[in-house]
């Protein structure tokens, strides 16, 4: 994809940002236009990555995304948390901010939103945030019973978070590599059959 393209989403991020700010500390509510403050923090880090190579606007780009989500569940309703929408933690993570995981996840919800999310994307999230972040919270036996929760929302169906989860859980390196790979390849052809689909613009894709 040409840099053309690269620098115009890198200048439709700034505004979005400055915008979205605000409205986060106004509100705490965490969309805009239905997009999160967290994608526009990632859109602008990961432009400045791409045209220049220099990981510095990156990092600092993880962090607004991290520190605006961190805000949004410290001080946000309950009632309006999904533990799925897990991008920021992962943003955390490539960040090196594992203490901010850690916090988010004290306060992060740890009961399935019916109303906004699917559960098995609930526990996936539920898991991961248990096993790693709320270990002195969380004995192993609670991560046993997402586990089975999981396993029985699946009810026979394929997911392969689940079998990353149970390598995890069952620290199995030769599952967890091959479910990794797995998970990259099926994510790959989401993103091309959304492409395809015109579901999102080239400009977002690129």
């Amino acid at each position: 994809m040409s840099s053309e393209y690269l620098s115009s989403y890198l200048e439709n991020s700034a505004p979005d940002i400055e915008e979205a700010v605000p409205e986060l500390l106004e509100k705490v509510i965490f969309t805009k236009g239905g997009g999160e403050l967290g994608f526009f923090f990632r859109q602008n880090g990961s432009c400045h990555y791409l045209l220049s190579g220099s990981t510095t606007r990156f990092v600092e780009a993880m962090q607004g995304s991290v520190g605006s989500y961190l805000y949004y569940l410290q001080k946000g309703k309950d009632d309006d948390k999904r533990t799925s929408e897990n991008e920021a933690y992962f943003d955390a993570i490539v960040g090196g901010l594992m203490s901010a995981v850690s916090e988010m996840a004290k306060y992060s919800r740890k009961s399935w939103n019916s109303d906004v999310e699917y559960e098995d994307d609930f526990l996936y999230t539920h898991f991961i945030l248990s096993y790693f972040f709320r270990r002195e919270s969380a004995e192993k036996t609670d991560c046993t019973q997402i586990l089975t929760n999981y396993e029985q929302v699946l009810d026979g169906d394929n997911d392969v978070r689940f079998d990353i989860c149970r390598s995890f859980y069952d620290s199995d390196s030769v599952l967890f590599n091959d479910s990794f790979e797995q998970f990259l390849i099926e994510r790959e052809e989401k993103m091309d059959q959304m492409i395809r689909r015109e579901v999102i613009g080239e400009d977002i894709w690129s």
